[in-house]
């Protein structure tokens, strides 16, 4: 829907799924309709358990012509690990609950096709697709297009930077999000005034990682998706606004430990050739 809204047309890129931003008491509510829909839920065993009622994302699967449908359901902004619940140490759950709650408040009803559809202020879409590209480890081409694309067709309004900076403020955001500003910058000469660099100050490790990380990032990966975990909690566990003692209690916490006794399991089953 925000391709169609700003670009007018779907983006030629391959989806492996669709992403929902809902309020969490509304889950029980779309899980019915997804049940009714002949959907099911995702479990996976693999990682940190996380009930739903905790879990920052719960999925859904429907096969549909032989090829698998699949909805993630975000009950708060995703753009950490989903999977360990020893985020919380790096960035507040509560504080990413207050987000949404935020990001969802200023949605707007937008008519596309005849239908309506609540979508994000131009403002919170910025933000939120820059989330999501560093989620995604600040790679694929087609992402960094597409928040291009939305910045040119909403930078005239004269709030948004404002409101675009507010936010990030508030919630500590400034080193997850810069980074993906100066890659729009480099790449597509996006209109982005310099006010809004000078407000979203990175600090020395956000600058330092900026500079001698990110910069070198591949813009047209697509990473494995273990080799895309490890980089993701790397770049989670540099960028934290949280004091050092969290970072370093988080690399003990059981959630941490258990993923890299899975990883070097899976890598393992994977050099020998052993089919799971």
């Amino acid at each position: 829907m925000i391709s169609l809204r700003y670009e007018s047309h779907i983006p030629q890129r391959i989806y492996s799924d669709c992403d929902i931003l809902i309020q969490r008491e509304q889950f029980d509510e779309l899980k019915d309709v997804f049940k009714k829909l002949g959907y099911k839920k995702i479990v996976d065993p693999t990682m940190d358990s996380l009930s739903d009622k905790e879990s920052p994302e719960v999925s859904f699967v429907r096969i549909v012509g032989g090829i698998p449908v699949i909805f993630d359901v975000h009950l708060e902004p995703v753009f950490l690990m989903t999977k360990l619940s020893g985020m919380n140490l790096l960035y507040p759950k509560k504080e990413r609950e207050l987000l949404g709650e935020k990001l969802i408040s200023q949605s707007k009803k937008v008519k596309i096709g005849g239908f309506a559809y609540s979508l994000l202020t131009p403002a919170m879409q910025i933000l939120y697709l820059a989330l999501h590209i560093f989620h995604h480890n600040f790679t694929d081409i087609v992402r960094l297009k597409l928040l291009d694309s939305v910045i040119r067709k909403s930078s005239k309004q004269k709030r948004i930077w404002n409101e675009f900076c507010e936010v990030i403020i508030e919630f500590s955001l400034q080193r997850y999000i810069t980074p993906i500003l100066f890659q729009l910058k480099t790449y597509f000469k996006t209109p982005i005034p310099k006010i809004v660099f000078t407000q979203l100050e990175m600090g020395t490790i956000g600058i330092f990682v900026n500079k001698y990380m990110i910069s070198k990032v591949d813009i047209f990966s697509e990473e494995y998706r273990i080799k895309e975990g490890i980089y993701r909690f790397i770049f989670i566990l540099l960028l934290s606004p949280e004091p050092l003692y969290k970072k370093l209690l988080l690399i003990i916490h059981p959630s941490t430990i258990q993923s890299i006794i899975w990883v070097i399991g899976k890598r393992t089953h994977t050099i020998l050739g052993i089919n799971t």
